[in-house]
């Protein structure tokens, strides 16, 4: 084909091989030479403190991760490549339940709800030893607490309050909960900032209605199946991608170096943090706890 024809793919690559997914990119990037332009950006560690004041202006709330500049910056440079318009995958593991560790137990527990005991043998043979024991744990005693923060952090946050509210529970509850205010509204909400701020278009086909539609009418043995996620995307898709792409079984959220960010970060967020008059900021504490905390929970500090 025309180089004018092939489609341009982009993927982020790090350092870390247990955070890097350009690997598995490319593999899907070879199965479509003729159809694929395939570009990979690898973002500065501190990239996000070269702009992290005019992206904090441009969200205009506070956001979960520094990743969300990552997005930003790699869709900026989508748009500088001459492209207007970009085709995302949100929605995905909210529709199609994604997210093993909110679906698995109330999928299994629908099933037995609903005397489908051949079904719920099947999924449990499909798991291994350890995680098939976890999932008849919280089935028959319920989900454990979230875990408690690290003591070190702990002791910086003044109050012991505790956010009480829940996901609903109940695999359909879930799955609408998701799908709604309590997952794709944060990351709508989060993104329309990060793409109309260059301003470059999105195309999201898992939030087109019509899909929701379709898959909201499923059953349930049509998201989860064998132990695998997204089963009847996967099944749709398995002709057109490598087969350890299409029945991958780790789930992986969007990568961040979160250790080595941090460790290289520590001079911008002490000195943030010196100059912070919240009362929530103990700048102190975290000065004196800051690499132990860095290295022990990353994503908690």
């Amino acid at each position: 084909l025309p180089e004018r024809e092939r489609f341009p793919a982009y993927t982020v690559k790090f350092d870390d091989p247990e955070l890097d997914e350009e690997p598995r990119a490319r593999l899907v990037a070879a199965r479509w030479p003729r159809r694929v332009d395939y570009r990979v950006i690898r973002p500065p560690l501190l990239e996000f403190w070269e702009h992290a004041d005019a992206f904090t202006r441009l969200v205009d709330e506070p956001y979960h991760s520094p990743n969300l500049l990552t997005v930003h910056r790699v869709r900026r440079r989508i748009r500088d490549d001459g492209y207007k318009v970009v085709i995302v995958g949100s929605g995905g593991d909210e529709l199609l339940a994604g997210y093993p560790h909110e679906y698995a137990v109330p999928f299994l527990a629908s099933l037995l709800a609903g005397g489908r005991h051949a079904a719920f043998a099947r999924e449990i043979a499909a798991a291994s030893g350890a995680q098939r024991r976890a999932l008849l744990r919280r089935l028959a005693f319920g989900a454990p607490a979230p875990a408690a923060a690290h003591p070190d952090l702990a002791s910086l946050v003044p109050g012991r309050g505790r956010l009480k509210t829940r996901p609903p529970n109940g695999f359909e509850a879930r799955l609408r909960g998701n799908f709604g205010p309590w997952k794709m509204n944060y990351w709508l909400r989060a993104g329309n900032p990060v793409q109309y701020g260059i301003p470059i278009e999105t195309r999201a086909p898992f939030l087109d209605y019509r899909v929701a539609e379709l898959v909201f009418q499923m059953p349930a043995t049509y998201l989860i199946r064998h132990g695998f996620t997204k089963y009847v995307l996967r099944r749709a898709l398995e002709p057109l991608l490598p087969l350890p792409i299409a029945w991958g079984r780790r789930k992986r959220g969007y990568p961040f170096p979160w250790r080595e960010w941090l460790a290289a970060s520590k001079p911008w967020i002490l000195a943030n943090a010196a100059g912070s008059s919240l009362a929530c900021v103990d700048s102190a504490g975290l000065a004196a706890r800051y690499d132990s905390l860095a290295a022990a929970d990353p994503s908690g500090l």
